[in-house]
């Protein structure tokens, strides 16, 4: 009996490992994918190729001044936030079947990663 629930207990335990989320990751900024918005900054991931999934993460813009010195560099970020939105673009324009999802994450700047 204690071996099945020490079992279940291990086994609890890696489910809760296995599951955890990201909550920091390593991006490469791009200068021409940036753009400021009142107090935010937010870079599109390949903004300039055109496709129906887009991912953008938006900063602060105090904390995007303050950490980022290269506009072309690695960052470290944590994740505050994932929203997603389907936007239906004018019907009448070239556009993708069901219309563009963009994927945005809120981060937090970490550092800037030198390599």
């Amino acid at each position: 009996m204690k071996n099945k629930v020490l079992f279940v207990i291990i086994l609890c335990l890696f489910v809760l490992v296995s599951c955890r989320k990201i909550e920091t990751s390593i991006i490469l900024l791009q200068e021409d994918n940036i753009q400021e918005l009142d107090d935010k900054v937010i870079f599109t991931k390949d903004g300039n190729i055109k496709r129906s999934e887009y991912i953008q993460y938006v900063f602060d813009k105090e904390n995007f001044d303050d950490k980022v010195k290269n506009k072309n560099s690695k960052v470290e970020v944590y994740f505050k936030s994932k929203t997603e939105e389907n936007k239906v673009p004018d019907p009448m324009s070239q556009s993708p079947v069901g219309g563009f999802v963009i994927i945005i994450y809120e981060c937090d700047i970490i550092k800037e990663v030198n390599e």
